[in-house]
């Protein structure tokens, strides 16, 4: 089953009318939910090494826009294995999109580790998103030795802007400040201690 397949059984159970809980980045007009606090963003994964091209393993990438800070989900059907706020988000972002755009800086992979849904103690989960950029640009989902799929192409540079305009601002902002929100999350990255400041820009 595919994307477009997954998005058209769930506008017929639901009515097409009616606002989505969760919208992938690969949906026509995804980008109008962007400020929305009730709607979180996806990006589907594929199979690392599919049978068929387009393959979806069954994890999702989702960007939530609570109150304050944004957060990272990695979700397997319901089960959500962790996520990423905070320092760690601005910093894996930052490194994902030098990676991406291939800057000079850029190192040759970066990764995060996820925290626990319900941490005890600050404890982190068995799960980690692995970014790379050769031969081509690709975040795989880790845990343990087993990747449970990884997300390329048009998704994955998608995906990034939304995270990062999420994360940079923490409330809704239109589409068109990626750059602004670019600056914002190299300054969070750059001086954590300042996130306050970083944030008004």
């Amino acid at each position: 089953m595919n994307i477009a397949e997954t998005t058209e059984e769930r506008n017929r159970g639901s009515g097409a009318d009616s606002k989505p809980s969760n919208i992938d980045v690969m949906e026509p007009g995804y980008e109008r939910f962007l400020a929305d606090q009730m709607v979180d963003i996806s990006a589907t994964a594929e199979e690392s090494h599919p049978a068929d091209p387009g393959d979806v393993s069954g994890a999702k990438l989702i960007v939530s826009l609570p109150c304050e800070d944004a957060a990272l989900h990695v979700k397997v059907g319901c089960h959500n294995l962790g996520l990423i706020t905070g320092v760690a988000l601005f910093r894996f972002l930052a490194e994902s999109m030098a990676i991406i755009h291939r800057k000079p800086s850029a190192k040759k992979a970066c990764g995060a580790t996820l925290a626990d849904y319900q941490p005890i103690n600050g404890r982190l989960s068995i799960f980690r998103l692995q970014v790379t950029g050769d031969p081509q640009p690709t975040l795989a989902i880790f845990g343990g030795e087993h990747c449970f799929g990884v997300i390329r192409g048009e998704a994955l540079k998608r995906f990034l802007d939304v995270a990062m305009l999420r994360a940079a601002f923490g409330k809704p902002v239109p589409i068109t400040h990626l750059a602004i929100a670019a600056d914002v999350i190299c300054a969070c990255f750059g001086s954590p201690q300042d996130l306050g400041e970083a944030r008004a820009l």
